[in-house]
């Protein structure tokens, strides 16, 4: 049994931030969570529960999972909110951090994000990298931005068939460039001694997400979706991108 398998697409979707747990803990703590209310702070000991805590997705309450890894250079930073700016922001924080998402046939994106310089008053400058390939109605939609990483396959971006220019097996071979391993369990350091941290905001992911009786709107369709996805045979049948 695979945690990450069995909690897909939540598990496909997240950032690694190049920082000590405690330094990304502390952005969470004394930046992020001012002006909020009462943010709570919730210690996981196993990776199951850890990320049965974003679960369900349709939930409007805002939730990050902060897990060390085994790559003591890195940690890992989950969400429960789609394209949550925050995973990147703390990139800007922090200096370095990388975001990926791969929803199997629907979207594959790669973010990388270097801070270069800073100023006192709170200025910065960054080189970015971004790989997206999103599927727009019966379509697919390749882009790229900024300077090239010397691990790419640059190649396979002039492939004929556009939805096979960055597959997820691209995507996780950049991230195991990075010293990153998202699809493997063992990677991620869940225990009494290091537990992973939810932090659980009082607000929704965003005002139009939420009903006037509290239950999520916007998301409501695509939760469906992603319920009905046997995930598994998803991310193996378009592992090197669709067929046709």
């Amino acid at each position: 049994m695979s945690v990450i398998r069995d909690f897909a697409p939540l598990t496909l979707r997240g950032a690694f931030v190049k920082a000590s747990f405690d330094a990304v803990h502390a952005v969470f703590r004394d930046e992020w969570s001012k002006g909020v209310g009462r943010v709570k702070y919730t210690p996981q000991r196993t990776l199951a529960d850890t990320f049965r805590a974003l679960d369900p997705i349709t939930d409007p309450a805002l939730l990050h999972v902060v897990i060390a890894t085994r790559n003591p250079a890195w940690v890992a930073v989950y969400s429960n909110a789609d394209d949550d700016d925050a995973l990147i922001g703390l990139g800007a924080n922090l200096g370095h951090a990388v975001r990926f998402e791969c929803l199997p046939g629907a979207k594959v994106s790669f973010n990388h994000y270097v801070r270069t310089d800073w100023s006192d008053a709170g200025l910065y400058r960054a080189k970015e990298r971004i790989i997206e390939l999103v599927r727009v109605g019966s379509k697919w939609r390749f882009t790229t931005h900024g300077p090239t990483l010397p691990f790419e396959s640059r190649a396979s971006y002039r492939r004929a068939k556009i939805g096979q220019r960055f597959t997820p097996r691209m995507l996780f071979a950049y991230l195991d460039k990075l010293g990153l391993q998202p699809l493997e369990d063992r990677f991620f350091v869940v225990n009494a001694r290091r537990p992973a941290l939810v932090i659980a905001y009082p607000v929704p992911r965003r005002p139009d997400w939420v009903n006037a009786d509290g239950t999520a709107a916007r998301w409501k369709r695509q939760a469906e979706w992603i319920a009905e996805t046997d995930w598994n045979a998803a991310l193996e049948a378009q592992w090197d991108g669709p067929r046709r």
